[in-house]
């Protein structure tokens, strides 16, 4: 029976745990490296003992003897970081939670109730036939196909004609669209411990492998090459979902042979909850000039008076500008939890 510990965000942990070298691994490249601050802090200890320190990285790690989950502070757990997920992206993610599948009331496993509704959607786009699209290719044929490549026929097979090298459009479903999903799924079937959702993802794996090949599993490699168009929209929720697998699994050895294996799917909160508000203030700033943009930078922050030059500079969470005169506000966002006892009502 893996033991499970559940941390709220910045929350310290012991427990008994003899690590594996997996285990070491794992815990090495969730630990801070250079200016990256740690996204789990996991020390082990004499005696088989072992510190766990969450930071505001939320989600699931899976080491070989024990499973830590970090809860968001927020009320309603993963499945209110949906919400605000699908809120901040606008795109809708819960509508693709299978509704005969009962789910847990606080949605604890985040990874899961992602590759739950990645699974849904892939199968609903599956089911509604796959998008193709022309692609170029460069192959060596015995028949003529396309064009002939003269300098490559010139260089490489001069005066034979037994084989020729071609230049042709194929049309069929190996495109950036449909890999993206093949990609996150294979992560999500290698990963998930949940026995149905893992047969789940393999099938539909094995159904896109039949038509497409994944390069890789960077998610913006994909993003750089898919242009939203009418043709794709309906992706859009599946690609959201796929994105938020691949970046979450991100530091996980997805080609460990290891039979227990160690994963580890975690999101920013911080990241989130700035994104969130930058949407939620652009929605309550519709009919002003006012707007907000996010990690931006704004200079001129302290000033000499006899000068009039600036020499300092800084990089706020939000900016609020006004568009027609041009000014603009630094606003600072803090994530986090407020004991109302603390806060003093004069100020």
């Amino acid at each position: 029976m893996v033991e499970t510990i559940e941390l709220a965000e910045y929350e310290t942990r012991f427990s008994r745990a003899q690590p594996t070298t997996d285990d070491e691994r794992l815990a090495d490249r969730l630990s801070a490296h250079g200016d990256a601050s740690a996204r789990l802090d996991v020390r082990w200890l004499a005696n088989n003992r072992v510190e766990i320190r969450a930071s505001s990285w939320v989600g699931v790690v899976r080491f070989s003897g024990f499973e830590v989950r970090i809860v968001p502070k927020l009320a309603g757990g993963a499945l209110r970081v949906l919400q605000m997920i699908e809120y901040t992206d606008g795109v809708r993610l819960l509508t693709h939670l299978p509704r005969e599948q009962q789910l847990p009331a606080n949605g604890d496993d985040l990874f899961e109730l992602v590759v739950m509704a990645l699974i849904h959607a892939t199968r609903s786009l599956i089911r509604d036939g796959l998008i193709r699209d022309y692609r170029p290719i460069d192959d060596t044929l015995t028949v003529m196909r396309g064009r002939l490549r003269m300098r490559d026929q010139f260089l490489r097979r001069y005066g034979s004609f037994h084989r020729l090298e071609c230049h042709f459009d194929e049309y069929d479903g190996n495109i950036p669209e449909n890999q993206l999903l093949a990609a996150s799924l294979a992560a999500s079937a290698t990963c998930v411990r949940h026995d149905g959702l893992r047969t789940d993802a393999r099938i539909l794996a094995g159904q896109l492998a039949d038509i497409c090949e994944p390069p890789t599993r960077d998610p913006e490699w994909y993003f750089q090459r898919i242009h939203d168009n009418r043709r794709n929209e309906r992706y859009k929720p599946a690609h959201e979902l796929a994105r938020l697998v691949l970046n979450g699994l991100a530091f996980s050895d997805l080609a460990s042979p290891s039979s227990q294996r160690v994963t580890a799917f975690l999101l920013n909160m911080n990241t989130l909850f700035e994104r969130f508000v930058t949407r939620l203030v652009n929605d309550s700033l519709d009919d002003s000039p006012l707007r907000a943009a996010v990690q931006s930078g704004f200079r001129s922050v302290i000033i000499d008076d006899t000068t009039g030059n600036a020499y300092s500079a800084i990089r706020p969470d939000l900016v609020v500008v006004d568009t027609q005169t041009g000014d603009r506000a630094p606003v600072d966002i803090k994530y986090k939890l407020y004991d109302t006892k603390k806060l003093d009502t004069e100020q």
